[in-house]
């Protein structure tokens, strides 16, 4: 029997989770974690639009892994953009505070619109 085309896109997307991250009405960038099948490392890929896209993980276990590559991608994030500045210095002011990194960025006014789990 043929895989349906939702069975190809749940073994597409498996351990994957992807974020829209929105200014008022304006798409700003996106985030997506690619999680490994074992739960020991995760991956972010961060981009504000205009910027090149970075990524970096966070290994191990008992911890928000989400956050941790989160805010190691968002150190990698260039600000030299006239147009998108101000968002790369709100993602890079995330920090490692025990607040989990979407709730960080909806107290800066940021909507975080989870689109993929």
């Amino acid at each position: 029997m043929a895989k349906s085309i939702y069975d190809k896109f749940d073994v597409a997307t498996a351990n994957l989770s992807a974020y829209a991250i929105f200014r008022g009405a304006e798409s700003v960038g996106r985030v997506v974690f690619k999680r490994a099948k074992s739960g020991m490392r995760t991956t972010c890929f961060l981009q504000v639009w205009g910027s090149p896209m970075v990524s970096a993980f966070a290994p191990g276990y008992g911890y928000d892994k989400d956050s941790c590559a989160f805010q190691k991608a968002a150190r990698l994030l260039k600000g030299d953009f006239p147009d998108n500045g101000a968002y790369v210095g709100a993602f890079k002011a995330v920090k490692d505070e025990g607040v989990r990194w979407s709730d960080q960025l909806r107290s800066m006014g940021y909507i975080v619109q989870h689109v993929i789990d």
